[in-house]
């Protein structure tokens, strides 16, 4: 096996990513397990974690800043695993812990034992930015206080994509659980693992979209649209060789 399914192995990738901006969701995060079951109920689909990334005002980041949790606390556990380059992930009860990806470290110039602080956004003004009706721009929310405990490294980081350039960590699902109803998220990643053979991503994006409404966006895609198939794509690459080499070594 190559490297790369050799990380994808270590790190439970998933099979296939919903992607979910919804401003119901934000104003009514309960839905967001909801939605996880119903996911769960398709014919092939054997395992489903939710992930919500809230947009936290960090001073120093070019790109929002995103503290990324699991309330069902499945995701960067049993499925989507981050690897640890140093330190730990959050303890599940602790609301105020945080492991960075490394552009956050680059970028804030953050290591373990250090601290991210900013505002967040309330989910009103979160959900207002998706459905437009938002009147200002600042960051209203509660303030949050992490302690840096960890630093790791995603499958996502593997893509090109300037999002995943983005800086931001791993929050416990305490964090999500303790600030839901006070500081919004911006979206919800549910991670599946599914019989490719029988999945069909048609289905799974119209049991989606029945479930937040047309006025949400959504999309599906497999895992070598995310990040797989761009890596592979470029095997020839000593760069692409050497990223995902040092990604998979901890």
């Amino acid at each position: 096996s190559s490297v790369l399914d050799r990380f994808m192995d270590a790190t439970a990738a998933r099979d296939l990513q919903v992607i979910v901006n919804s401003p119901d969701l934000i104003r009514n995060p309960a839905r967001v397990d909801v939605l996880r079951s119903r996911l769960e109920t398709i014919d092939g689909v054997d395992r489903v974690s939710a992930m919500t990334m809230t947009p936290v005002a960090v001073a120093g980041t070019p790109y929002d800043f995103g503290a990324m949790a699991s309330p069902d606390g499945g995701y960067f556990r049993t499925i989507d695993r981050p690897i640890l380059v140093a330190g730990r992930l959050p303890a599940d009860g602790a609301p105020d812990e945080i492991a960075l990806n490394e552009t956050a470290v680059d970028q804030l110039g953050l290591g373990i034992g250090d601290r991210v602080t900013g505002p967040t956004f309330t989910p009103e003004m979160v959900a207002g930015f998706l459905d437009e009706t938002a009147t200002s721009g600042e960051a209203s929310g509660p303030t949050v206080d992490l302690a840096v405990v960890g630093i790791v490294r995603t499958g996502d980081e593997l893509s090109i994509h300037p999002t995943s350039e983005n800086p931001g960590g791993v929050v416990a699902p305490a964090f999500f659980h303790a600030h839901r109803t006070s500081s919004g998220f911006a979206m919800v990643a549910y991670a599946l693992h599914v019989d490719p053979s029988v999945v069909d991503d048609d289905a799974v994006l119209a049991a989606a979209r029945d479930d937040v409404g047309m006025n949400s966006e959504v999309w599906v895609d497999r895992v070598e649209g995310a990040y797989a198939g761009e890596v592979r794509s470029a095997h020839h690459s000593l760069a692409t060789g050497l990223l995902v080499s040092a990604l998979i070594a901890a």
